[in-house]
């Protein structure tokens, strides 16, 4: 399946041979990427189309209702909510457990909304149906390493964060940067990143801490945070432990910061010339994907933009 390219983001860097497979922590209702990113799940209610001149009345509607479940409690075979359709009451949870917008052509849908996780209070089928969304459906997003593992052990619902938890927002600071690497390193069961979240596949590294220095120029500010140490070992720590990996890098840019100059310093610290005769090789597919031949192994299959707003 292909990935369209979200914007402000440049593409991953893949070599040819080579395959790409790939709550105080809390609950982020602004995800990052926030445009398009390939993750986006647009969630819109199917239905059957009735046949043409069959006129809709109360009886049809009823009849759409699911019969009672055999394995639920007598308590609440009856409720209304139970006698919807599965796929119907799936919807439902979402709306009322995740923050990920919804495929809905309407205002209110631009609107934020708070989550309700006391659904899953509601009863213990209620509770079984939706633990699962509450942590599949959103990102968790922490600070440190030590949040993220006394979470993923402490927390009452502890075993369903690791089932079901696939995707993280670190927040990483340069200062942290040897903490984190050695938590993506780890294979300690009680204390690492692929232990502590075996079902992860997704992680968005915010790397904060880098500065834009007024005597160099655009691109070379730019070569510099790629070519930051602390960067490259947290990326190519983090990528052993998720099959994508992106990354956020959070510093403040003058007024006038254009979007190419990142590109093109990119192409210089990841492509490179390996002689002068032999420019680096860019190929561009059908998707707007582009891919460079050869480069930084660190580099290679991650997302990369400059965030230059919320730092």
């Amino acid at each position: 399946m292909s990935v369209s390219q979200p914007p402000g983001y440049t593409a991953p860097i893949s070599s040819p041979g080579v395959s790409q497979s790939a709550l105080s922590p809390s609950i982020d209702p602004q995800k990052a990427p926030r445009a398009s990113s390939p993750d986006d799940v647009e969630m819109s209610l199917s239905s059957t189309p009735s046949t043409p001149g069959t006129p809709t009345s109360t009886t049809s509607m009823t009849s759409s209702h699911a019969p009672p479940s055999p394995t639920l409690p007598t308590s609440v075979s009856q409720s209304p909510l139970f006698r919807l359709p599965r796929e119907l009451r799936h919807q439902i949870y979402l709306y009322l457990l995740s923050s990920q917008p919804l495929g809905i052509n309407h205002p209110t849908a631009r609107l934020d909304r708070n989550l309700t996780p006391s659904l899953l209070r509601a009863s213990r089928p209620v509770h079984a149906e939706t633990l699962p969304l509450l942590y599949a459906a959103n990102k968790l997003i922490f600070s440190h390493p030590s949040d993220a593992n006394m979470f993923s052990h402490a927390v009452a619902n502890a075993p369903a964060v690791r089932r079901y938890t696939s995707d993280l927002i670190l927040r990483v600071k340069n200062v942290d940067a040897r903490a984190w690497t050695s938590y993506f390193n780890s294979n300690d069961p009680h204390r690492s990143l692929v232990q502590d979240f075996p079902a992860l596949r997704r992680v968005t590294v915010r790397w904060r801490g880098p500065r834009y220095f007024g005597h160099l120029g655009m691109e070379d500010n730019a070569a510099a945070w790629l070519r930051d140490k602390a960067l490259v070992e947290v990326v190519t720590s983090v990528r052993k432990c998720a099959d994508e990996v992106w990354v956020e890098i959070c510093v403040k840019v003058p007024d006038g910061w254009r979007g190419e100059t990142f590109e093109r310093a990119l192409e210089g610290v990841v492509g490179g010339r390996r002689r002068e005769e032999q420019p680096v090789q860019v190929q561009v597919q059908a998707e707007g994907e582009v891919r460079r031949v050869g480069g930084s192994l660190a580099w290679e299959g991650v997302w990369v933009k400059v965030e230059t707003e919320g730092t």
